[in-house]
């Protein structure tokens, strides 16, 4: 009788070392699962911080040339036939920088889903430096600064 109830004894504290086992392994794994979401909280808050910054600045960038338009648009409105032409011009010119930049923000998007595609090709240097000026000097003249 001693010996069988010295073996159920032993079997009792194996059992019970194997559960205590069982459950340390089960809040080790729960500790671990739980970092795990903690990082992907933190990486998510940081995707959408980027986002909000991002949106920030593009519509920053998208009110410059639009003002410009809506500038110009005023002062056709007033002008002789000769500014005009000029204002015409810088219409179109600020509505071709919002269109790139709408492009652009495509091109972003089909990049992050792998459906960009790359093309090579001349570019005017001299017109297109022009055209990054007169985005500069729109700017500028929304801050009375001469450029």
């Amino acid at each position: 009788v001693f010996i069988g109830g010295l073996i159920i004894a032993v079997l009792f504290f194996f059992l019970v070392l194997n559960l205590l086992n069982t459950r340390l392994r089960a809040v080790r794994m729960a500790e671990n699962l739980t970092v795990e979401l903690q990082q992907a909280k933190q990486q998510a808050e940081s995707a959408n911080q980027a986002k909000s910054e991002f949106l920030l600045n593009v519509s920053h960038e998208f009110k410059t040339p639009l003002n410009a338009v809506m500038n110009y648009a005023e002062l056709i409105a007033t002008a002789g036939e000769s500014e005009r032409n000029a204002y015409a011009e810088s219409i179109r010119a600020s509505g071709g920088r919002l269109l790139s930049m709408v492009n652009d923000i495509l091109d972003l998007i089909k990049s992050e889903n792998n459906g960009i595609e790359l093309v090579t090709g001349f570019v005017e240097t001299e017109k297109f430096i022009r055209q990054i000026a007169k985005g500069f000097e729109d700017k500028a003249r929304e801050k009375d600064l001469r450029f």
